[in-house]
């Protein structure tokens, strides 16, 4: 059973937004049990709640996320794909994005990275997730192909958190504006600089 914890602020910052992100550290089953429990306690807000699937907690794959969501069993649950964790968990295809009923896929995120090193640990994981994503076009992800194996006209998420242009753009706004106009860029069809 859930707690019975709403701060206001919470409650309405994920209405307005219409999300709710898990990604906790249990066995499928009672993943699923507790994503239920979720699901259910954030239904009453219009709140639809994702697995993301990362090798830095349980559910690593698209299958697996999958897997959770078909065993919660509840309208409101679904999937979030990040082209990052995607590519760091190896082995499964992007084109795997594509087996997916879209309306797993309320939304998507996205960024660019370094590519997949040969090894690495998990606290570089955790670095590479928060410090090392990149501008669109500026990594060796394979954003194209990711972009290509989501479905038609799916809203994406920037997630750019990233040190380096942190360091190069201290300023938020500033900052912000910069990854829109890459992003606006990319997306058309060419790279901002």
């Amino acid at each position: 059973m859930l707690p019975e914890f709403e701060p206001p602020e919470v409650v309405s910052a994920a209405a307005a937004a219409g999300f709710g992100l898990v990604g906790i550290c249990l066995e499928p089953a009672r993943f699923a049990a507790r994503f239920a429990e979720l699901c259910d306690h954030a239904a009453p807000a219009g709140i639809t709640v994702v697995v993301e699937p990362t090798i830095l907690y349980s559910v690593t794959t698209l299958a697996e996320a999958k897997q959770v969501v078909a065993l919660a069993g509840r309208p409101n649950g679904a999937i979030l794909a990040d082209n990052l964790h995607l590519d760091r968990a190896g082995g499964e295809p992007i084109a795997a994005l594509g087996q997916l009923d879209p309306a797993l896929l309320p939304y998507a995120q996205l960024c660019d990275a370094p590519a997949r090193p040969a090894e690495v640990s998990r606290s570089g994981l955790f670095d590479d997730a928060r410090d090392g994503r990149r501008l669109l076009g500026d990594g060796g992800l394979p954003v194209r192909e990711y972009l290509d194996a989501l479905p038609a006209g799916i809203p994406l998420s920037l997630e750019i958190r990233s040190r380096r242009l942190r360091e190069r753009c201290p300023d938020a706004t500033e900052r912000a504006t910069r990854v829109h106009a890459n992003a606006t860029h990319y997306l058309a069809g060419s790279v901002a600089e």
